[in-house]
């Protein structure tokens, strides 16, 4: 226990972040092939026509603004396989982040350590990282308006900007 005594909260989290963005990042390295499911929107983001991305039109269906977004990065990069997972990716790395300054708000300093690394290091948001579903687009969201929330509720009432 002494050890981490020693070692400055910087330290640790520079440390825990590094660890979450690392996983994610060989997770998305990996390179597996598509699920059977993640094929179909794959097929349905870079085939159908940009209305029909919006409006369910039955099948495999995703958020609207993950498949345009994605569509988006196909029409730029490509439609590799990496190109399609890489809005599932770049959000699960920004994630970490965001959590970290959230976890600010009602945690003290150790306890922020261990909530990061537990967020870091948990298997299904790893995982989801690197698969073409929206799951990580509705984490990052999600974190980010409680993050907008919690800072809105922090700045005193005359600095608010709502």
């Amino acid at each position: 226990m002494e050890f981490f005594r020693k070692i400055s909260h910087t330290k640790l989290l520079t440390f825990i972040l590094s660890l979450g963005c690392f996983l994610r990042t060989y997770q998305y390295f990996y390179n597996r092939s598509f699920w059977g499911d993640e094929a179909h929107l794959a097929y349905k983001i870079i085939s159908e026509p940009l209305l029909n991305l919006i409006i369910y039109q039955g099948g495999q269906a995703a958020a609207p603004l993950f498949m345009l977004s994605t569509r988006l990065l196909t029409h730029f990069f490509g439609s590799s396989e990496l190109i399609l997972r890489l809005l599932p990716f770049l959000c699960g790395l920004a994630s970490v982040f965001i959590f970290a300054k959230v976890t600010r708000f009602f945690l003290s300093k150790p306890y922020q350590l261990i909530a990061i690394l537990l967020f870091c290091v948990l298997d299904n948001l790893i995982y989801y990282c690197s698969e073409l579903k929206q799951y990580q687009l509705d984490i990052t969201l999600s974190l980010v308006i409680l993050w907008v929330y919690l800072h809105y509720l922090a700045t005193p009432s005359s600095k608010r900007f709502l």
